[in-house]
């Protein structure tokens, strides 16, 4: 888990750097961009370790998300750009299908634990 923050740390620090470059030509602009978004991957990144604890599902939320991204970006190079309001639209639904799976998942846990323990 260290090693893919780290990589994932490294990929949105370059990132960010090219992202800057199409901005400004400045360095003092590029290197301030490039230890805001290493501290703020580090953070954001501590954050969703913690929630993917909390709630497993989201691992499984986070690729169908960049799926979405993804065809969003590529409907944009055929000239179809989808509506913000649809956009974020699918964004939550897509995170209260999750928390409703997560709710089913923990309540079959908790009845088969129930189960184990009156089998004992």
């Amino acid at each position: 888990t260290v090693v893919s923050v780290e990589l994932m740390d490294l990929a949105f620090s370059v990132d960010s750097i090219l992202a800057a470059f199409a901005v400004s030509e400045k360095v003092w602009v590029l290197l301030i961009g490039g230890m805001l978004g290493i501290l703020m991957m580090r953070t954001v990144a501590k954050v969703f370790l913690v929630l993917i604890d909390k709630i497993p599902e989201l691992e499984n939320t986070a690729f169908v998300l960049i799926g979405i991204i993804a065809v969003k970006m590529a409907a944009s190079a055929f000239d179809y750009e989808m509506p913000h309001v649809v956009f974020f639209g699918i964004i939550i639904a897509a995170f209260v299908v999750t928390f409703i799976i997560h709710y089913f998942n923990k309540q079959k846990q908790v009845q088969e634990q129930t189960a184990a323990s009156k089998e004992e």
